[in-house]
């Protein structure tokens, strides 16, 4: 799923389903197009998307430094589930693993 301004990319989520589960890669949203909604909008989205797919489980890994994703996926119910230790190879830091259950 993406989002598009005047023929820019400006937002897009990607991700991976197997069978009942969905890992996110990535959600990424332009620095001047942040504070907008877009990110919920995507990540709402998205989790329609893979509930439609019967995914019963969701799982993502996050910068331990990008707090305001973190509080993003809180706010949809994620739980941080472990630490992957130096899994960012451009500067080591740790990530976050992240989970949400949507089988209800």
């Amino acid at each position: 799923m993406f989002g598009v301004f005047k023929n820019s990319l400006v937002a897009y989520v990607s991700c991976f389903l197997l069978l009942e589960e969905a890992e996110i890669l990535n959600l990424a949203v332009l620095p001047s197009f942040r504070k907008q909604g877009l990110g919920s909008f995507l990540l709402e989205n998205l989790l329609l998307f893979c509930k439609e797919q019967k995914v019963e489980k969701v799982f993502l890994e996050v910068r331990e430094s990008n707090i305001i994703a973190q509080k993003l996926y809180f706010k949809f119910g994620f739980k941080q589930v472990g630490l992957r230790k130096n899994y960012y190879p451009d500067n080591k830091e740790h990530a976050l693993l992240m989970s949400l259950n949507l089988k209800k």
